[in-house]
């Protein structure tokens, strides 16, 4: 539904963000999500748009970085993503 859906331990619904787009806050395939070393922003990759999403836990949006191709900071539909202990 390019967007990020959130629900509690026992799966019930707490809130979504996000809808279908290019712009910042907006995602095309979303397919990965994790936490940064400090616990404090999240990661996501946006498939679709080649690109990795920043947000806080109030989901507002940081920054984005990437974009097509096979250089340096790009990405061809990007899924997975992790950070490790020292970001």
């Amino acid at each position: 539904n390019n967007r990020i859906q959130v629900f509690d331990f026992n799966g019930n619904f707490q809130f979504k963000f996000g809808s279908e787009g290019k712009d910042q806050g907006q995602f095309d395939y979303p397919k990965g999500i994790t936490l940064d070393h400090t616990k404090k922003l999240l990661l996501i990759t946006d498939s679709s748009n080649h690109r990795v999403q920043i947000f806080d836990l109030k989901r507002t949006f940081i920054r984005m970085f990437g974009s097509k191709g096979y250089g340096n900071c790009q990405f061809s539909y990007p899924c997975g993503i992790t950070c490790d202990q020292k970001g």
